[in-house]
């Protein structure tokens, strides 16, 4: 089994609602989460953090299930701007070398600490088994075996290009790959949808949402089926429309068993929907009559 331990102190001066929200979202990280065997969250006694928690997993794959779950996402979102310190780390009871290379010494990994050591919002480390994301990802991971980046530009406004992109539900309508797709709530940070495509259904939550008149972004990323997925979607307004970047990594032990089948896919699967969303973007775009630069709409 794996043990997952945080323990924090919160900022000076947050109030008492403020200190229950990121209690209660800590709990719901776990008791949400159906690959948590057990969790404990509560003061932490005899030590130098006010708080402390503790989430049992069976396996990694649990374990990559607990760290990409939505409860998880929301409770770091909740508490990443009210804590002054947070350590994070892990203590294993097996003795199998795919769990953490060297055995797990119960070696820290800062997420956040406001302390001396400054501001760190992310951390890694290079087990071969664990997952590398210690928090809520900030782009795709750049150490996993499959990573993909392709680009096109769009000769449409940003404006229909981030609409259709952002409208999830809408997916199924001009990406013909995509038969079935729901967004639970806003498309912002901590959303989550839930789409099926070949066949193969995921649950992805969305990590960050950036938008401004001339460019726009968004990383999701999820797990399924022994693969761990983070994609990353880049727009930037031209003077003939839109340049489009998307990137993507693929991680896990279905991704291992088989890289050059999971790189096939993954390259196929964005130039395809690169593909599909600037034939839509485009057609949208003439059929609305605009024949002024793309550049002049207001955002």
């Amino acid at each position: 089994m794996i043990f997952h331990i945080n323990r924090m102190t919160f900022k000076p001066g947050v109030d008492e609602e403020s200190r229950r929200a990121c209690l209660d979202a800590a709990r719901e990280a776990g008791s949400a989460n159906p690959a948590v065997r057990s969790f404990a969250v509560g003061p932490e006694l005899g030590g130098e953090f006010e708080w402390g928690a503790v989430y049992v997993v069976d396996d990694l794959d649990r374990y990559r299930a607990y760290l990409t779950h939505p409860a998880h996402v929301r409770s770091e979102m909740t508490g990443i701007e009210l804590t002054e310190r947070f350590v994070a780390f892990d203590v294993t009871d097996s003795d199998d070398p795919e769990v953490g290379g060297p055995p797990l010494r119960g070696v820290p990994r800062v997420g956040r600490s406001g302390g001396p050591g400054g501001v760190v919002r992310r951390a890694r480390w290079h087990w071969p088994g664990l997952w590398r994301a210690v928090s809520t990802p900030v782009g795709i991971d750049t150490d996993a075996p499959v990573r993909a980046r392709h680009e096109t530009d769009i000769s449409a406004p940003l404006e229909i290009v981030w609409r259709l992109h952002a409208d999830v539900g809408g997916w199924p309508a001009w990406q013909k790959d995509v038969t079935a797709a729901r967004l639970h709530g806003a498309f912002e940070a901590g959303g989550v949808f839930e789409w099926t495509s070949y066949g193969f259904t995921v649950t992805s939550t969305i990590y960050a949402v950036e938008k401004t008149a001339d460019r726009a972004r968004v990383l999701w990323g999820g797990t399924a089926g022994g693969i761990t997925g983070i994609h990353e979607w880049v727009m930037h307004r031209t003077p003939g429309g839109v340049h489009l970047l998307t990137q993507e990594s693929f991680s896990g032990e279905t991704v291992e068993a088989d890289v050059a089948g999971a790189q096939s896919i993954l390259d196929g699967s964005l130039t395809g929907w690169l593909v599909h969303l600037k034939a839509a973007a485009e057609s949208e775009w003439q059929s609305a009559g605009q024949r002024g630069r793309p550049d002049h709409v207001a955002p």
